[in-house]
């Protein structure tokens, strides 16, 4: 059995300081509030964040004998100054990781790192689509096969665009495709692969979450399953077949839907995230600033 990165959830501590946790095996990794972000390996952290300057750096920390230690902030692989979005970086497999952002311009770049250097910048523009990519969308990368990635990234007029890379015995890179299906969206949705080959995404338009998949041979359609909410849908796989949608309505209440077996079951509602009148939900994060509700996670593969 292939492991794959498991994501366990978003935490806010009493700071304030906020990261998305994943484990492959023994790894743990942890990033701050920019980006989600993967382990290179068994004992390794990695994080990467955007300066207020634009440029991506890097910190890292590996395990040892007297419990490790932390080297960065760095800059070894010459990050331009021109990035617009925070990065986006997975590991799909042991020991390598691959970084995302997008450029001032709205071109695409990517960078990796295969355990023993880092690649050049390298500019995803082919087949875009001539009106360019939302400069204000983020990017949103997954993972479900050791040395292969999916990307992510809405145009700008909201269709959603979809590349990715395949590794041996393939080692290809593939062309972006529109899986819009005339469904525009103004924050990039979010995906998740519950078994190899299977994709799921849920992204969210005027306050009605909408869902479609890929069942390892074609598309279904867009289908909405859920309105009123005022936060991006967040989505957890624990096994083949079984996936979880969480979002926060309106009034800060956290809801919650289950896909088990084939079947949706009804939306739930689970907790009151509002901790008071001065505390403004924030799309995305059931979290409050004392707390530590653990909501954003999926787990990518089997």
């Amino acid at each position: 059995m292939e492991c794959f990165p498991t994501y366990i959830g978003t935490i806010t501590t009493i700071s304030g300081w906020t990261g998305t946790i994943c484990q492959r095996t023994e790894a743990l990794s942890i990033s701050q509030d920019h980006p989600p972000q993967q382990a290179g390996g068994t004992g390794r952290i990695d994080v990467v964040s955007r300066d207020e300057d634009g440029k991506y750096l890097h910190l890292y920390y590996n395990s040892n004998d007297e419990g490790g230690e932390w080297t960065g902030w760095e800059d070894h692989w010459n990050s331009p100054k021109e990035f617009s979005t925070d990065p986006v970086i997975i590991a799909p497999e042991e020991g390598h990781f691959d970084v995302f952002g997008r450029l001032s311009n709205g071109t695409i770049a990517h960078l990796y790192w295969n355990g023993e250097e880092y690649s050049g910048w390298t500019l995803l523009d082919w087949k875009a689509p001539e009106h360019g990519w939302g400069l204000s969308s983020s990017l949103t990368a997954s993972t479900w096969k050791n040395g292969s990635w999916d990307l992510w990234t809405l145009d700008a007029e909201g269709s959603l665009w979809h590349t990715f890379w395949r590794g041996a015995p393939v080692n290809e890179f593939f062309a972006w495709e529109n899986i819009t299906d005339r469904q525009q969206f103004n924050v990039t949705p979010n995906v998740v692969h519950w078994s190899a080959g299977h994709t799921d995404i849920s992204g969210v338009e005027n306050g009605t979450f909408y869902h479609k998949s890929w069942d390892g041979s074609g598309w279904t359609k867009w289908n909405a399953f859920g309105e009123g909410f005022a936060s991006l849908p967040e989505v957890v796989s624990w096994g083949e077949g079984q996936y979880a949608v969480f979002g926060i309505d309106g009034d800060g209440l956290l809801w919650g839907a289950m896909y088990v077996d084939g079947y949706w079951k009804d939306w739930e509602k689970l907790e009151d995230v509002t901790p008071g009148d001065e505390q403004q939900v924030r799309p995305g994060r059931a979290v409050d600033s004392g707390g530590q509700y653990v909501l954003e996670g999926y787990k990518q593969g089997l």
